[in-house]
Parts: structure tokens; C-alpha cells; sequence
């Protein structure tokens, strides 16, 4: 996929929004390949969210088991890297 190209070529970035496959395997993977990625204060982000996970419960999950609580605006998750942790209520 395009993040390993991206990784190979030492690129990074400022900003990733996730809104691919919504089915957790694919999420989670989405979300593993590009946090590298990110530079430091920058921000990942994706859509189809919904706090309750009822929406889209691959989603929910994959985004909760990797950033316990992201900021969330109407069907939009995110999380801003520092230092390699996520803070979520420096987003929104």
C-alpha cells in the first residue's frame, strides 16, 4: 500500500484521515501503517465514527483499542502526535 512506499522513502506527514474499509482488520491496519508516519504535533483522523460503536463497530473498536479516547465531531475521530503518544482534546 502507499504507506510502506512512504515509509521506504523516509516521507512524513502532517495529517492522515482514515476512510477506507470500515471492517476492524482493515482499520486497525490502516492505523498501524500510517501513525509512523505522522511528524510530531500532527494528526490522525477518520471517518465513520461514532462514540457508541453502534454505527460502525469495526471502527469503534479498532480506533479505541489504539487511542483510548479520541476526539470525535459528527461522524469524525482524531487523535494530534506528541512525542509518539496521542492526545485527543487538543483535536477538536
Amino acid at each position: 500500500n502507499a504507506a510502506k512506499v512512504l515509509v521506504k522513502d523516509n516521507i512524513k506527514l502532517d495529517l492522515v484521515f482514515i476512510d477506507a474499509d470500515h471492517s476492524y482488520e482493515a482499520v486497525k491496519t490502516d492505523i498501524e501503517s500510517w501513525w509512523p508516519l505522522l511528524k510530531d504535533e500532527s494528526i490522525m483522523s477518520g471517518h465513520d465514527y461514532c462514540k457508541e460503536g453502534v454505527s460502525w463497530p469495526g471502527v469503534h473498536k479498532a480506533v479505541h483499542e489504539r487511542f483510548s479516547t479520541p476526539s470525535f465531531l459528527e461522524h469524525i475521530w482524531a487523535v494530534k502526535k506528541i512525542n509518539n503518544i496521542e492526545f485527543s482534546n487538543q483535536v477538536f
